[in-house]
């Protein structure tokens, strides 16, 4: 029997930024790669049963300085390299005075497409994102929130975020507003409140990473994201 290929990712975090690159360890996988990914260990909540096929690896910041190199890169560097993998694709398109290469992509590419060039998938492939969905902890999440089938509502993430105008985005709107907060330990809980909502406002936001992945499943005019710089509206 043949060994699978072992193919590391280096991005320690954010949210968004490792909802972003899940579909590029998942098409490896599907080509037949054992993916292994180091991670802040305080995000594996959220990943290792929604994505079961990648092999995460907790980084602890109690052994490792957060936000030092060894965090984000040597020590994500080492792990892989001691798994053997022998493919290792660093997607930070910058991390401090490190070199990188890849020049050419980082100024000619948008931030996510950056991740798939480098790690040679298909940026297509980005809309390709399957989390496995536990309907019972997203269904105990609406009991939790008093949510109803018949209740119209709309969802804000803005946790992080100065924007806090939701009076101007919803003047015209006479909705119950429910909050993304840290009820759970896995972000992708919040699906099915997303999905019963009328609208969603994500700042800046892992949610709107994830609406924007899986739009072809969600109303798309009801959706929107907004930066702390912009205002919008309805």
């Amino acid at each position: 029997m043949l060994k699978k290929k072992r193919v590391g990712l280096i991005q320690t975090r954010g949210l968004g930024d490792i909802v972003i690159a899940l579909p590029i360890a998942e098409y490896l996988y599907r080509q037949g790669s054992e993916v292994f990914w180091p991670i802040d260990s305080r995000f594996l909540p959220h990943f290792v049963s929604s994505f079961p096929h990648i092999n995460f690896i907790g980084v602890d910041i109690n052994l490792v300085q957060e936000h030092s190199l060894e965090y984000f890169y040597s020590g994500p560097h080492k792990i892989l390299e001691e798994l053997s993998c022998s493919e290792i694709h660093t997607l930070y398109s910058h991390l401090g005075t490190i070199d990188l290469g890849n020049e050419r992509y980082k100024n000619s590419l948008t931030f996510d497409s950056y991740k798939y060039a480098i790690a040679k998938v298909p940026f297509e492939e980005k809309w390709n994102f399957n989390p496995i969905r536990n309907f019972e902890r997203e269904n105990h999440l609406l009991g939790m929130l008093n949510l109803k089938s018949t209740d119209k509502y709309v969802v804000i993430h803005s946790e992080g975020s100065n924007f806090k105008d939701f009076e101007i985005l919803l003047k015209d709107n006479d909705m119950r507003v429910v909050e993304i907060s840290s009820l759970t330990d896995c972000i992708f809980d919040w699906l099915t409140v997303i999905e019963k909502s009328k609208a969603g406002i994500f700042v800046d936001s892992v949610y709107a990473n994830i609406v924007e992945q899986l739009n072809y499943r969600l109303p798309k005019s009801l959706f929107f994201s907004v930066s702390n710089s912009i205002h919008a509206g309805f």
